[in-house]
């Protein structure tokens, strides 16, 4: 067998390509595996409000759904919005008057799958009384 030099196989200049690719582009890579939530603002939100709640964590890219664990009284109000390295989301919530009390987990899905559903310090929401003057 004859070298012919040093050639790449097509795989591996592709490989090697991706991130120069997204560079270009402005986009971030896939994730690599479902997502993380490693961090919400605000932490606890009062009956009868509406605000815009802020998911840090990893693998976020292309988030699609929102969700609080158990939904009652809260309504995310708007498609996630993501940002371009898929590490924050932002959604519009709105909590009921009447919303239960208490704590909640919030949860990102997107086509990886769904963030864990096992409550830490880092994805769960309270619900507390509105507080009048």
């Amino acid at each position: 067998m004859k070298a012919t030099g040093h050639r790449q196989p097509a795989a591996v200049v592709a490989v090697l390509l991706l991130p120069l690719y997204f560079a270009l582009l402005g986009a971030a890579p896939a994730a690599d595996g479902p997502p993380e939530i490693t961090g919400i603002a605000p932490l606890w939100g009062m009956s009868g409000s509406v605000l815009s709640l802020t998911i840090q964590g990893r693998n976020l890219q292309e988030a699609s759904e929102v969700k609080f664990y158990p939904s009652t009284g809260i309504a995310v109000e708007e498609e996630p919005v993501v940002n371009s390295e898929g590490t924050i989301v932002t959604v519009k919530v709105t909590i009921l008057v009447h919303a239960p009390l208490g704590l909640r987990l919030v949860a990102v899905r997107t086509p990886a799958g769904q963030s864990s559903l096992m409550p830490t310090e880092a994805n769960i929401f309270k619900v507390s009384y509105a507080h009048m003057n």
